[in-house]
């Protein structure tokens, strides 16, 4: 929902006139100012870059792409069911991962002595081992 509501906010004022204060501030750098010191903050058009990368679009024909409305608005959405659907695939992987116990690689883990299972963790091999005394 953000996703789309970020794109339609972009595509609306990248077909703005130029002279409209929302595009010249989209379009401006910042002039004056100073590094934090725990690194830069994003700013909106660097999370916009991010999710348009996420959702295979190209930040660099992004002029090009809000032109015509009509296709833009079917882009955007259409993007962004991919990766709804890639991302909830992903999380149902991870879920299944997780519930039926596969298990990690013997050379990313911590090997069990006694039935050779492998954890993740120290400490989790340490609870397990108890189910051996």
């Amino acid at each position: 929902m953000l996703l789309t509501a970020q794109y339609r906010w972009v595509g609306h004022v990248t077909r703005m006139d130029v002279t409209r204060l929302p595009k010249i501030i989209f379009y401006s750098e910042l002039q004056h100012g100073t590094n934090s010191r725990g690194g830069q903050v994003k700013r909106y058009k660097d999370m916009l870059k991010m999710n348009m990368r996420v959702c295979d679009m190209q930040p660099k024909e992004l002029e090009h792409i809000t032109s015509d409305r009509s296709s833009w608005r079917t882009l955007f959405k259409e993007q962004v069911s991919v990766f709804e659907r890639r991302r909830i695939q992903s999380l149902q992987d991870k879920h299944v991962q997780r519930k039926t116990g596969l298990q990690l690689s013997p050379d990313r883990g911590f090997t069990c002595d006694i039935c050779s299972r492998v954890s993740a963790s120290r400490i989790r091999l340490i609870s397990h081992q108890r189910i051996h005394l």
